[in-house]
């Protein structure tokens, strides 16, 4: 398809196949009684916006729940004669906004630890003014609805949820168009269990980092069987208890403003009979094998399941930043399509908007299972860990790597100058323009070949007890639109097993604070080397010292860089140890280095250039040094660094006194738009509504203008009228919804809905 000005799309409509069914029979209709809600925990009983509005409810007349029917099952039908099929119950709120906009959202099944059992809607209003809603229960051939309700939302200090930034996307925003860089570390149940929620959020807030990767091991809703029993059914059976434990983490998060990204799933039970989707010897499952897991209808049905209970339960919150699918996927391709479809499913919950990404464990980006270049997957995720190596050679699994400038006279992979190609491989060679997360990072923790169950390299972290390996990490990353997250929690907090450090979160402290207000969208990144650098042919940053690295961010009225001394690599504080089976190469002999950086492109004026600690936790001390430049009608601003031979690295800040900041360059490009239609069930009784979600992407590099997409309404349907979503207007004599789009931008996506009444 081709895009130009003036393009029209037309949306070909996917007809839901309506079958007769024979109702069910039932003594009598359920019941919904609201029982409470948690308006009297606010001032004045209003809702602040984005904060949570949660009410609890019964439903009567509906049995007992795996007897009569599958409270976690949203499907009305039964599938099978199987426990996990048995016959569903669809509970939604139905809420209308202060602007008169309708908007559903999935209501969840939920036991408190006192055996009590009832349902609640979570929601987190996204505008202020008067609410109203009902609860919709459909069961069997019953559709009912409580009586009506509502609660006022007001203004907070809630910043919204993540979202990807339309203005550039390499980075994530607030949906209140604030700023999100994200500072943090992963949450481990290999490294302390679930409870490490509140160990680690207090101390990440002290410090400024606003983020973590929630690994969930022992908290996974629909625990797999780790030791292979068929008697075990946990598959549409979440477990109650520990769907608890995920609650507090997240009010802890609440607590401590800390986003999470979950890991949903993990490959070590996805890919052999640990899975509960695959059948065994007294086990009921949809699937033979994990191939069936990736490509069954009814296994991705019952995933979509799991999904849309996470969103009812947790979906409310703007702490979940998104879902990580699973965990190092190491399925075949059909594992692509997969996490495709599962994002697709995901982001069709635009009511409270979450983002989705996958990754893999091989130590590469443009892997054969996850589908990190698919629009579907709002962010990458990388996996890999530092290595006591030769060179970058040894990076065969991503041959590119060395193909991004590195200077091969220093054998060190030095962890500064990894994130930053890392960065550039995506952006620059894949042209993937999204954010970038190298979320499980750390010091290498398996023995190639070893017999003696891979052990962690203990040794190595307590010998870098002020975290060196990571600090230069995530300071490279930050200026390359990247982050890093450190993968060993237990190593962050310190301890009995670390004797030579201790807590480690400080280390937090001195990027939070400088980037406290700052903003990179926009801005061109660049990053000298000491070789020529194919990506980066006429650079506009550049040092006249090869063992100098600088990683910049620049715009035309700003710069912000981070400089490396190239000569102290932080395998030197680690040294010595063996690496079985390597011969390591001899470690560079660190020196002070002092050199001049040239930045071009700037407009003319006055700037206050600034020196800045990487390591100094104190505010009012970690400016080093201030001083004045001018740029002239070059646009050249010339600088001098120096760092010293033993320093991870000074950051610098050099920015125009008074005046507009200019707009950033123009986006230049072709456009490509696609578009995918699904609909909310496969079938309907007379008189039921059908729910049309339309996602539209624009995959060029170019933006797409006056983009109109339209969608045809089914013959034996008729639209609902005020049902389309952001401006949709009907056309009753050509039976089509239509969308007029001023333009959708390089990388931006969208979601669209209308609904239609069954004749």
């Amino acid at each position: 398809m081709r895009n130009r000005s003036n393009l029209w799309i037309a949306a070909v409509a996917l007809y839901a196949a309506f079958t007769a069914i024979i109702p069910l029979t039932a003594s009598a209709a359920p019941v919904v009684t609201i029982v409470s809600d948690n308006l009297g925990s606010y001032p004045n009983s209003a809702v602040p916006k984005y904060d949570k509005y949660e009410v609890t409810f019964q439903i009567a007349n509906i049995g007992t729940a795996f007897t009569d029917y599958n409270p976690f099952n949203p499907n009305l039908n039964s599938l099978g004669s199987q426990y996990y099929n048995k016959k569903g119950i669809l509970v939604d709120a139905v809420l209308t906004s202060p602007s008169n906009t309708t908007m559903e959202w999935p209501c969840f099944y939920y036991e408190g630890s006192d055996g009590s059992k009832n349902w609640k809607l979570r929601f987190a209003p996204p505008a202020i003014g008067k609410w109203n809603y009902t609860i919709r229960v459909k069961y069997g051939s019953d559709t009912v609805n409580s009586a009506a309700r509502s609660f006022n939302c007001v203004s907070s200090a809630i910043h919204g949820f993540i979202e990807i930034n339309t203005n550039d996307r390499r980075f994530f925003r607030h949906c209140d168009g604030t700023s999100f860089y994200p500072i943090g570390t992963d949450i481990s149940g290999y490294s302390m269990g679930g409870g490490a929620a509140g160990t680690a959020f207090p101390k990440m807030k002290a410090n400024g980092a606003n983020y973590t990767r929630v690994f969930f091991t022992s908290m996974n809703i629909e625990p797999y069987d780790v030791n292979k029993n068929g008697s075990v059914k946990s598959l549409n059976n979440y477990s109650m208890s520990r769907a608890s434990s995920v609650d507090g983490m997240f009010d802890t998060a609440r607590q401590n403003d800390i986003r999470i990204i979950w890991t949903l799933d993990d490959w070590t039970y996805i890919k052999d009979t640990a899975n509960q989707y695959i059948s065994v010897s007294g086990r009921q499952a949809p699937c033979a094998n994990v191939t069936e897991f990736f490509t069954l209808s009814t296994a991705k049905e019952i995933y979509k399941r799991k999904l849309r209970y996470w969103l009812a339960r947790w979906g409310y919150s703007t702490n979940f930043l998104g879902f990580d699918l699973i965990n190092e996927t190491g399925g075949s391709s059909s594992s692509l399509s997969w996490h495709a479809e599962m994002g697709d499913y995901v982001h069709t919950y635009t009511e409270q908007p979450h983002l989705v990404s996958g990754d893999n464990g091989s130590g590469e980006l443009q892997s054969t299972s996850v589908p990190n270049s698919d629009p579907s997957m709002d962010f990458a995720n990388y996996h890999d860990y530092a290595k006591y190596s030769q060179s970058w050679t040894i990076k065969a699994s991503s041959p590119n790597l060395e193909k991004m400038g590195c200077a091969l006279e220093y054998p060190w992979v030095d962890m500064s100058v990894y994130a930053d190609r890392l960065a550039r491989l995506q952006w620059k060679r894949y042209k993937w323009m999204k954010p970038l997360s190298w979320n499980e990072f750390g010091l290498i923790y398996r023995y190639p070949g070893s017999t003696s169950g891979f052990p962690d390299w203990d040794a190595a972290y307590d010998n870098d007890p002020t975290a060196r390996h990571f600090r230069d990490a995530m300071w490279a990353g930050a200026f390359a639109g990247l982050s890093v997250a450190h993968w060993k929690l237990d190593y962050m907090v310190g301890g009995t097993k670390y004797p030579n450090g201790g807590d480690k979160f400080w280390i937090f402290k001195p990027l939070s604070t400088f980037l406290a207000g700052e903003e990179f969208v926009g801005l061109k990144q660049e990053t000298t080397y000491p070789v020529y650098d194919e990506t980066n042919p006429s650079p506009q940053v550049i040092c006249d010292n090869g063992k100098i690295m600088v990683v910049a961010m620049r715009g035309r009225d700003r710069a912000y860089f981070f400089a490396k001394n190239l000569t102290d690599v932080w395998a030197r504080v680690v040294s010595p140890w063996s690496y079985p089976g390597h011969t390591c190469a001899a470690l560079p002999t660190p020196a002070a280095q002092n050199g001049t950086v040239r930045i071009a492109g700037l407009d003319s004026g006055t700037y206050t250039f600034q020196r800045w600690s990487t390591s100094d936790t104190n505010a009012s001390t970690q400016i080093k040094s201030t001083s004045t430049v001018n740029v002239g009608l070059d646009g050249v601003a010339t600088v001098s660094v120096g760092i010293g031979a033993s320093d991870v690295g000074f950051a610098y800040k050099l920015k125009k006194q008074g005046g507009t900041p200019p707009p950033p360059d123009p986006v230049t490009g072709s456009p490509n738009v696609s578009l995918t239609l699904a609909a909310d069930k496969t079938w309907a009784l007379p008189g039921g509504a059908i729910t049309y979600t339309i996602i539209y992407r624009n995959t060029g590099d170019g933006p797409a203008s006056s983009v109109v997409i339209e969608c045809p309404v089914p013959t034996d349907c008729e639209y609902t009228s005020g049902s389309a979503t952001s401006g949709g207007m009907y056309d009753s004599a050509l039976r089509k919804v239509r969308w007029n789009l001023t333009s959708v931008a390089a990388g931006a996506s969208g979601t669209l809905q209308l609904k239609v009444t069954v004749n």
